[in-house]
């Protein structure tokens, strides 16, 4: 039986499951199988990194897992359960120095977010019900990414992790995804081999400054970059100042900016991610 094939009844299988009881957590206990899956089907990974000692994780099972809030979401995401007793290499190329601790991943396994202890299941359910259910296009630039690694490719999964962010309202889970963002835009960085791609990745900075709430370090960052002719640069400078503005309460400043985007002929997709943040202030 050839790998495409296991894969593909593996996932006929998850979805059995989760037709049978939808609401059921969907544990498996083999992670490279889990980020198979959720390759397949363009979710985030959740692990739960635990053991059978371990008072506060079985605190976690009755409290969290077995949760209806948790229940409800539970096919936004594949699931895996690693005991770090049988897996403790895994523990180890996780960093795992305590337990309970819940890493969420994407196919490639890469740390997104990474959460220790259990002093409730609030601090998690917060972050859990502000994930996206689909991420399809991150993944898309990830394979691309795994294809070949350029400026372009890199730049663009920096890209997608920043859409991400921008459409979550948790600031914690929001600050993750742009730290994951930043990581490959520095990565871009160093691919860099124009002025214009480089001016690209600084006013990158400048919108994850803003999303991580230091609007002030924003505006300092712009104030040191020129637009330039290129239209593309000049909406996303535009786009910055919005967001670090908005974010030190500064609306009206904001609006000029607003205006200022919205003759820009490449700037659709800036002024759409204003809206769904709520933060288009024009009509």
């Amino acid at each position: 039986m050839n790998k495409l094939l296991t894969l593909k009844l593996l996932v006929i299988l998850l979805v059995a499951t989760n037709c049978l009881n939808a609401q059921d957590v969907a544990w498996m206990n083999n992670l490279k199988t889990a980020k198979a899956i959720s390759a397949a089907n363009n979710k985030l990974v959740i692990v739960d990194f635990w053991a059978t000692w371990c008072g506060p994780c079985k605190k976690m099972d009755r409290e969290l897992w077995s949760s209806e809030e948790v229940k409800k979401i539970s096919q936004n995401f594949i699931w895996a359960k690693i005991d770090i007793d049988y897996d403790k290499q895994l523990a180890m190329d996780y960093n795992v120095r305590s337990i309970p601790n819940v890493i969420i991943t994407n196919f490639l396994g890469e740390e997104i977010i990474n959460m220790t202890g259990y002093a409730g299941k609030s601090n998690y359910l917060v972050v859990l019900e502000s994930l996206p259910k689909d991420i399809s296009a991150l993944n898309e630039k990830l394979a691309a990414k795994n294809q070949k690694e350029t400026f372009e490719s890199l730049r663009d999964v920096g890209v997608e992790y920043q859409r991400i962010g921008e459409n979550i309202t948790y600031q914690g889970a929001r600050s993750s995804f742009v730290t994951k963002s930043n990581e490959y835009f520095k990565k871009a960085e160093k691919e860099a081999e124009t002025d214009e791609q480089k001016l690209e990745i600084e006013l990158n900075y400048a919108v994850n400054y803003a999303l991580w709430g230091r609007g002030k370090k924003a505006l300092k960052e712009l104030e040191k970059i020129a637009s330039s002719s290129s239209c593309e640069s000049i909406s996303l400078y535009h786009y910055a100042n919005v967001l670090a503005l908005v974010e030190q309460g500064e609306e009206k400043e904001a609006e000029s900016y607003m205006k200022a985007l919205k003759d820009c002929a490449d700037s659709e997709k800036y002024i759409e991610s204003l809206k769904k943040q709520e933060l288009w202030a024009l009509n």
